[in-house]
């Protein structure tokens, strides 16, 4: 039997959306949750996405296909160490069996970070330029988040905090009460696909400097999820400074480092 969230809308706009559920299918013991799914659906678009700019590339296929492959798996389970990773600091005797198997907690720049190290490293053994191929996956990602994020309302995490406005939600089942509150999954992934309207635009002008369109996803990312970790009320993990979530910690190193190096590339070129 279907496990369901009953979402109650406070407003008018989303009144006639239905329920929906955490977990689309169960057989036995094994569950497809709705995340997952939603996950996966995410990979699938980007890495069409990326392919057909690959093959415009003329980059090898068979390369290609077999990186994607390893970022899958590389973002995947790098997107637990950082919930499993406070587990560990917190006495959880699970964290490692979770790692392996596969967790619920599942963070998204560590996920990130994990599949750049690994798209860097790949691309270095394969003679790939990195370069290259990270601007053709910035697009794609932003686009795979965009996607993953409806997972999270259908998931019910990720959830914002108390709202009075007509598109509030309630995730009663797993947020600690009953109140409306904000869509803060919906917010990223509009801001997602926002932000991949711009990359894509962005990749295709000439006068780009080389490294220019991960920088932009770096920052614009980094920017949109700082502000969205304000509004956010689910579990946020460690505080830093009495004020700052784990996520905008790492978002502001992220917009520290991107935004100058982008700065800097876009006056190299245009220097004489």
């Amino acid at each position: 039997m279907r496990e369901r969230v009953s979402l109650d809308f406070s407003g008018y706009l989303l009144q006639a959306v239905p329920d929906v559920y955490p977990v689309l299918l169960t057989l036995g013991s094994w569950r497809l949750y709705a995340y997952d799914a939603m996950l996966v659906a995410a990979f699938l678009a980007a890495i069409e996405l990326g392919n057909r700019r690959c093959r415009q590339r003329g980059l090898p296929m068979p390369v290609v296909y077999r990186g994607e492959i390893l970022l899958f798996l590389s973002g995947y389970f790098g997107s637990q160490l950082l919930e499993l990773g406070m587990a560990w600091r917190g006495g959880y005797p699970g964290w490692l069996g979770d790692v392996l198997v596969g967790s619920d907690a599942k963070a998204f720049y560590s996920g990130f970070l994990a599949a750049f190290a690994t798209c860097w490293l790949y691309c270095l053994v394969m003679g790939l330029p990195f370069p290259m191929c990270a601007a053709i996956a910035a697009p794609s990602i932003a686009l795979g988040q965009a996607i993953g994020r409806l997972g999270c309302l259908l998931a019910g995490c990720c959830y914002g905090g108390p709202s009075t406005l007509p598109w509030a939600v309630a995730f009663p089942l797993t947020a600690p009460d009953s109140l409306a509150r904000h869509p803060t999954q919906l917010y990223e992934a509009g801001l997602c696909l926002l932000l991949f309207a711009v990359l894509t635009w962005y990749y295709a002008r000439e006068f780009r400097p080389t490294g220019g369109v991960i920088a932009l996803y770096s920052y614009g990312y980094g920017f949109s999820r700082f502000g969205l970790e304000l509004l956010r009320d689910d579990p946020r993990g460690p505080v830093f400074f009495g004020m700052f979530s784990v996520s905008q910690v790492i978002a502001l190193v992220v917009i520290s480092l991107a935004l100058p190096a982008h700065l800097w590339l876009l006056w190299r070129r245009r220097a004489p």
